[in-house]
This record gives structure tokens, C-alpha cells and sequence, in this order.
């Protein structure tokens, strides 16, 4: 890290998304122009251990898994040879076209033929994984590891997507094609149309393995409809996520603010009794396993201020603390952002994890 219990451990709670037309933002409660004052005690936070049933077999999943592999997995060849395949159908079926239209290509391949499970225990659905772990990894394909270059080291505007959801985009999409444009402004909006089928596509065949029908039917609301919960925003978060993995493989693509940009779905959640603390717990935790299982440099932002220079710390702020704290997870990296006004209480819990190595 860096400076600058439900009644079934299986499922989440129910929470049933918000009318049509009405905003998950709408009725939450506003500070005042001087901010909130930053608190002297943390949130009432799950105990040691109690994040749920669950979470403890997705935490041992993934040690056996590590274990089996013995490495961090920074290279799978059987990946790197489907992605490769991919690219490979797409080129040959646009050859001539555009190179943005052929790169969008390549994702509507990877969205119809990338393996896709989903696991009885699994909060979350989606894996930057999709082939089987190798106990050994690839000399080569380490080796180019070091020669890989202009890749990745950003961070998307994961707020955007869970403001707009993909009918927003589809509607700036479609007005955007609508008007008069330059032929090359023309092809990068076709490229971006046929990028957000593929990942519909994506989310569509998630929702089919579902094992979970709560699961299945957040994602078959996510096709229609920006995300109106917690779970439902960070499954939208999640997907999105992997499917920027599949363009930009072992590419250092970091989380931004996660705290801020999540924290009106659960406040709202909490408000309206949709969810508990725990279950968001439970539901932070599975996230930070999922992160483990690829990218070896996703970092995510915590604290700091808002906008308007006040204190930006919030409960969801000492969850994922708390969740790396219990899990000692190693992805996602943490940053805390300090300032002279920072919560206390949550600055000592930044520097707890630190001075466990975490």
C-alpha cells in the first residue's frame, strides 16, 4: 500500500432495483457546504473472521489454486494462444478495413469464444483467467514481458460506466453516428458500437451460466439499465474490467477511485435495507480475490477529498482496508490519499496495513 453476516453465507441480500426512470443517486442525503467532519471511529466493521462462509471458500480456492501453480500468474500460454487466435479470425474477416474496426473485431471474437463459468460460491462473476493454471510459466513469454511496450498504466472512467450503463453509450452511439462526420471519426464510432455489442455479448453469456438466478437476473438488468444497486455496480465494474483485460493484456489497468465512484450505491442500499454491511463486505472481499486472479498492477485509490476540497473517507473506504487486512490479498494495490484533514480513525487503519506488509 502507498501514500499519496447473512442469514445465507451463499447470497447477497435481495435488492430489487429501483422503479424505471428513478436514479440510484436520487434521496441520498447531502453534506453540507462545509463537509462532513472527519469521524474519531471507523464504521462498526465485521469481525475478525466473519466474512461469511462464502468468502472463506473462495479465500481457500484460490490458496489451493496459488499453491498449484506456485507463482503469481503473470503469463498463461494457453491464453496468450487463444487471444492470438482471435485476433487471428478477426483480421482475416476484415482485411482492408479500417485498424480500428479490425481491433473492435477482435473483442466481438473474444466475447463469443472466451471460456466463461461460474462457480456455486462465486459473489462475483467473471475471471481474467480462462484457461487452465500451468505450474511452471513460459520462459519465452516472461522473457517478452520485458520488451512489452506502450501498454496499459491507466485507469478508465469506471464512474462513467456505472453512471451511464451500456444503453447511455448506446444512445451517445447512436446520436453521435447520426450527425455528419468525417470518415475516419465515422469508423472509430463504428468501431466503439461493435466494442460495446461485444461486451453485451459478454455479459449476455455470463447471465447464461449463472448459477445463481439473483446473479443472472442482475446481469440481464445491467443489458437494459445502468446499474440501480451496490451488487449490482460493482458486477458492472467487475466485467468491465476483465473485458479491458482482453484488449490489453497483463496491462497494469488500475482501479481509480473505487471508494468514491461506488459509495452512492451502497450508501443508497443501506439507506432503502437492501443490503448490510457484512454482505457489502463479503461482496469487497470477493472482488479483491478476483483481482488476484490476474493482473499483477491494479491499483485502487481510497480517502483523499472531493471536488470541493472536503473529507472524502466513507465506509466503503475502511471495507476494502478491512477486506485486504483479513484476506491479505495482494491485488488490488492500495493507495491512501492523504491530507491535513483526513478521518483519524481511518489513517490509523491505512497505516495498520502498511506496517503489516499489506
Amino acid at each position: 500500500m502507498t501514500a499519496t453476516p447473512s442469514e445465507d453465507p451463499h447470497r447477497v441480500a435481495s435488492h430489487s432495483p429501483p422503479l424505471a426512470g428513478e436514479s440510484v443517486i436520487e434521496g441520498v442525503a447531502q453534506d453540507d457546504e462545509r463537509g462532513p467532519a472527519p469521524s474519531s471511529e471507523p464504521p462498526p466493521l465485521p469481525g475478525e473472521g466473519a466474512r461469511g462462509e462464502a468468502v472463506s471458500r473462495l479465500l481457500a480456492r484460490f490458496e489451493a489454486d496459488y499453491t498449484a501453480c506456485g507463482q503469481r500468474r503473470y503469463v498463461i500460454p494457453a491464453e496468450a494462444q487463444a487471444l492470438a487466435e482471435a485476433i487471428r479470425r478477426a483480421y482475416q474477416a476484415t482485411v482492408g478495413a479500417p485498424a480500428v474496426l479490425r481491433r473492435a473485431r477482435v473483442l466481438t471474437e473474444f466475447a463469443a469464444s472466451a471460456p466463461v463459468q461460474a462457480h456455486p460460491d462465486d459473489l462475483l462473476l467473471g475471471s481474467q483467467r480462462f484457461a487452465d493454471l500451468t505450474a511452471a510459466p513460459d520462459p519465452g513469454a516472461l522473457e517478452s514481458l520485458g520488451y512489452a511496450r506502450t501498454t496499459g498504466h491507466i485507469v478508465h472512467d469506471y464512474e462513467g460506466l456505472l453512471r451511464n450503463g451500456i444503453p447511455g453509450y448506446r444512445q451517445a452511439l447512436t446520436v453521435a453516428l447520426s450527425q455528419a462526420i468525417a470518415a475516419d471519426s465515422r469508423a472509430h464510432l463504428q468501431g466503439f458500437s461493435e466494442a460495446l455489442s461485444a461486451f453485451e455479448t459478454f455479459l449476455r453469456r455470463h447471465a447464461e451460466v449463472a448459477e445463481d438466478s439473483e446473479r443472472a437476473s442482475d446481469l440481464r438488468y445491467l443489458l437494459s439499465h445502468p446499474p440501480a444497486t451496490f451488487p449490482q455496480a460493482l458486477q458492472l465494474l467487475w466485467l468491465g474490467h476483465v473485458f479491458l483485460h482482453a484488449e490489453n493484456p497483463c496491462a497494469a489497468i488500475s482501479l481509480g477511485r473505487i471508494d468514491q465512484y461506488l459509495w452512492p450505491f451502497l450508501q443508497a442500499d443501506l439507506a432503502a435495507k437492501r443490503l448490510t454491511l457484512q454482505e457489502a463486505f463479503e461482496l469487497v472481499c470477493a472482488f479483491c480475490l478476483k483481482c488476484c486472479e490476474g493482473d499483477e498492477s491494479q491499483n485502487a485509490v481510497l480517502g483523499g477529498v472531493d471536488p470541493h476540497g472536503r473529507e472524502a473517507t466513507n465506509p466503503l473506504s475502511f471495507l476494502f482496508l478491512e477486506a485486504v487486512r483479513q484476506l491479505r490479498s495482494f491485488q488490488p494495490s492500495l493507495t491512501v490519499r492523504v491530507h491535513p484533514g483526513a478521518d483519524p480513525a481511518f489513517l490509523a487503519a491505512a497505516c495498520d496495513l502498511a506496517a503489516a506488509g499489506l
